[in-house]
């Protein structure tokens, strides 16, 4: 018999994360998720009847599915996704990586997901499924997950948020290289007016690299991936990830009082070389925000889109809603909404410490 392996993750002290598995051919699946949320690896195994969130890699068992089916109680959306009361069962894939998923207890505090996934689905796992599903349950418990960088003096925290390619990466590594810390590159969680960092491990491309001695040991792969990438004909973009312990755990801090949020937007074919920023008001960034969390969490939403189709009472628009009155309430009055256009090839290192530093 296949000895267990078994993983915990503590957010905050706030979300439990479960990750296990039986079988050994999964277990690169586990070391990919170890090196995406290492900040959060309990140091102990944690004994509890019920976790957030409970991630069991394994092939899912036929005949658990087959009783489910049985019960006639469900609905068939796209040939790709079943759902029930409760749960939802699917077949998806993305290029060359597939996976099965069967979720149940969406609508529970205790949320259980088995994945079944092939040998080039690992690098999925993370963004596709167990992101999107830590957001869900934190939003429960009115936290709020947002896909942003937060940037940090180590009181007060500037986020930077926009759309894939917006320079949110490239000008968080500018900053840490010029003594600023971070609380995430990718999401951030927002609580009362404060910042708690979200810091899963950051995603290196060779346009969004900066000359720091701190991602050099990774600058070797990220060319060969970028070469895999051009081999390919764009078809394959493999990403390097870079583990928060091992590159930046000095530059991390675990929570901050939100002081500003920063919508980025890339200038492409502009003459004009100097960054643009005026205010923008709330409803202008939620909806930029909320169009920014479903591009990334594209594949959740369709598994909840076919599971409100036999749960009516769980209408995506009421979730929606609810993500963004959330939001809300988790912002301070005093919040300054700034809309940065920054030319190719620019950082906003200057606007960052005017904020931080200066305002």
């Amino acid at each position: 018999m296949n000895k267990q392996k078994e993983v915990v993750f503590e957010i905050h002290n706030v979300l439990s994360l479960n990750v296990k598995t039986k079988n050994r051919k999964f277990y690169r699946v586990i070391r990919r998720i170890m090196l995406e949320y290492d900040s959060f690896l309990s140091k102990e195994t944690l004994i509890r009847k019920e976790h957030d969130i409970s991630l069991i890699i394994d092939k899912i068992n036929n005949n658990y599915f087959n009783c489910l089916l049985k019960s006639g109680d469900f609905v068939k959306v796209d040939n790709k996704i079943i759902a029930g009361h409760d749960w939802l069962y699917c077949s998806d894939s993305y290029k060359i990586a597939k996976w099965c998923l069967y979720i149940s207890g969406l609508e529970s505090n205790s949320m259980s997901l088995i994945v079944e996934p092939n040998f080039f689905s690992s690098e999925i796992i993370p963004p596709i499924i167990l992101t999107p599903s830590i957001s869900f349950q934190l939003l429960k418990k009115g936290y709020s997950l947002v896909h942003a960088a937060g940037i940090s003096d180590g009181h007060e925290a500037v986020l930077l948020t926009g759309f894939g390619g917006s320079g949110k990466t490239m000008n968080t590594l500018m900053a840490i290289k010029n003594g600023l810390y971070f609380l995430g590159d990718d999401h951030v969680i927002l609580h009362k007016g404060r910042v708690l960092a979200f810091p899963t491990a950051i995603s290196l491309f060779k346009y969004n690299m900066v000359n720091d001695d701190r991602i050099k040991p990774w600058k070797f792969e990220v060319n060969v991936k970028s070469l895999i990438h051009k081999l390919t004909l764009g078809y394959l973009y493999p990403v390097t990830k870079a583990p928060i312990m091992q590159a930046f755990s000095d530059r991390l801090v675990q929570t901050a009082r939100l002081k500003a949020i920063l919508l980025l937007e890339q200038r492409y074919g502009d003459k004009e070389k100097k960054l643009f920023v005026e205010y923008i008001n709330l409803d202008e960034l939620l909806e930029a925000l909320l169009r920014n969390m479903i591009v990334d969490s594209l594949y959740f939403y369709k598994y909840l889109l076919g599971y409100s189709y036999v749960n009516p009472h769980f209408s995506i628009s009421g979730y929606l809603h609810k993500l963004k009155t959330t939001f809300t309430r988790n912002l301070s009055k005093s919040n300054l909404f700034l809309k940065v256009r920054i030319p190719r090839g620019k950082y906003i290192l200057e606007v960052l410490n005017d904020l931080l530093r200066n305002f």
